[in-house]
Parts: C-alpha cells; sequence; structure tokens
C-alpha cells in the first residue's frame, strides 16, 4: 500500500521488520540522483557521460603511452606515490568537482561516504567479505600453490603500505559511489551493477594489453575483475555505504600483493 511521508508517496509494506532493507533498496532505485519521476529512466543527461568518457580516453594515454614514465622512476616508494598523485587527480577529483559544481549535491552524501550503516548490514557484509577472503586464498592455493606469506620481503612492506589505501579508495569513488548511481537512476540496480562492473574490468584492459600483450590471463583477470566489481556493488547497495566495498577492494589487494608481488 501507499502511506504519505516528508510530502512524498512511499511503499507501505506489510512486514516492516522483515522488509525493510527492502522498502530502502526501492525508494533508492526511485529518488536515485534526485531525479524527477517524469523523467526518470529514461536517456541519461549528457554531462556524467562526457565526464567518464573522457576519464577512460585519458586514463587508456596515461596507462599506454605515458606508462613510460612510471618506468623512468626507480621501483619503489617514489613510483608508487607519483601513480597515486595521478590516481587521485583523475579518477577522485573530477568526480567531486563535478557533484559540487554540476549536480550541486553534498559529495560526501552523494558518494555515500559519510552515511550510517545498519549493525545488521554491516555484519552482513563483514562475513561475506571473510568468506571471500578465505576463499580466494584457498583457490589461489589448490590452483596455484602459493600460500599466502610464500616469499614475503621486507623492503616491500613500505611499497604494500602506500600502494593498498589509494587505488581501492580512488576506484570506488568512480565506479561503485558515481557511476554506479548514475546508471541505477536510469538501469535499476542489477543491470546498473552488471555494466558499472564490466567497465570496472574495461579500465585494466589498456595496462594489461599495454605490458604483457594478449594472453591467457587478460580473461582469466577479465572474469576475476569483474566478479569483484559485481561483488563491491552488491556490497555498496546493501550497507548503503561505500566503506565496506573500500574494505573488501582494499583486503583483496592485499592479498594480491602477497601472494603475487612479494
Amino acid at each position: 500500500m501507499l502511506c504519505q511521508k516528508d510530502g512524498r508517496r512511499v511503499l507501505g509494506l506489510g512486514n516492516q521488520s522483515a522488509d525493510g532493507e527492502a522498502t530502502r533498496h526501492v525508494l533508492e532505485d526511485q529518488q536515485e540522483s534526485g531525479i524527477p519521476a517524469a523523467t526518470r529512466r529514461q536517456q541519461p543527461s549528457r554531462g556524467w557521460i562526457i565526464l567518464v568518457s573522457a576519464f577512460f580516453l585519458v586514463w587508456a594515454v596515461r596507462a599506454t603511452v605515458l606508462y613510460s614514465i612510471d618506468l623512468s622512476i626507480p621501483p619503489g616508494a617514489l613510483r608508487q606515490i607519483y601513480a597515486d598523485t595521478i590516481r587521485i587527480a583523475l579518477w577522485v577529483l573530477p568526480v567531486f568537482i563535478y557533484l559540487r559544481f554540476v549536480d550541486k549535491v553534498d559529495s560526501l552524501r552523494y558518494l555515500k561516504l559519510n552515511t550510517h550503516i545498519e549493525t545488521r548490514a554491516l555484519l552482513q557484509s563483514i562475513v561475506l567479505i571473510a568468506a571471500y577472503m578465505v576463499a580466494a586464498v584457498l583457490l589461489d592455493y589448490w590452483l596455484r600453490g602459493r600460500t599466502l606469506f610464500h616469499s614475503v620481503r621486507s623492503e616491500r612492506l613500505l611499497q604494500i603500505a602506500l600502494a593498498l589505501p589509494c587505488a581501492p579508495v580512488a576506484e570506488e569513488i568512480l565506479f561503485r559511489g558515481f557511476l554506479l548511481r548514475k546508471l541505477r537512476a536510469y538501469l535499476g540496480f542489477w543491470k546498473a551493477n552488471v555494466s558499472t562492473a564490466l567497465l570496472f574490468t574495461i579500465i585494466h584492459w589498456p595496462n594489461w594489453l599495454y605490458t604483457g600483450g594478449l594472453r591467457k590471463e587478460v580473461a582469466v583477470n577479465s572474469i576475476s575483475i569483474f566478479l569483484l566489481g559485481c561483488f563491491f556493488g552488491y556490497l555498496a547497495r546493501k550497507t548503503g555505504s561505500l566503506w565496506p566495498a573500500i574494505a573488501a577492494h582494499t583486503l583483496n589487494n592485499l592479498i594480491s600483493f602477497l601472494l603475487i608481488r612479494l
């Protein structure tokens, strides 16, 4: 049934305790981005599409032609600081500028960086993240025979400490914080989540292909990144916050460092 709340008509469901979360998701799908009901689920506006398209083009150039700059810097902390600075400048700042001056909304709230997480949703997300991490470690051991700390080298710890926070935060802000919400306003959550995960996979291709060529690993890694993208999007929706997705992304990258790069 429908009931009146704060001047808006919202869904009223019979079992409020069981369906409260479902109601929240329905309302979010209906009110995403503050788009009027009369125009919702029509063609997306051009502004953010231009922004995202320009980002993909610029990042493709940065990850290929301009990647020689990274290689010219000695491996270690300095190279990582340079890479993180470029990532923030290209992935994060344009999103905040667009939200502030074009959409004219509270950037932190829109990106779900300062929203409250319900205790139940938080606990569920912790269980899901833990289950994924255990499965990832066990699967890697089964497929490749690698243990988590098979070749730790202390001189790489500083690079890990510098690399871990930046990429997950920047990538989640752009994809699950900004792009997923934009697409969700027109496609609904599940189609938007799959689309965002696919775009998240594609953004990795330029550097993979430039540095390693077309190899079997590209297909394997693409499937992995796509599934991760779907998982991160689900976490963001489940909890109503971007931080669980950032946490899961960070832990995934940590495991990748410990299994592969150390």
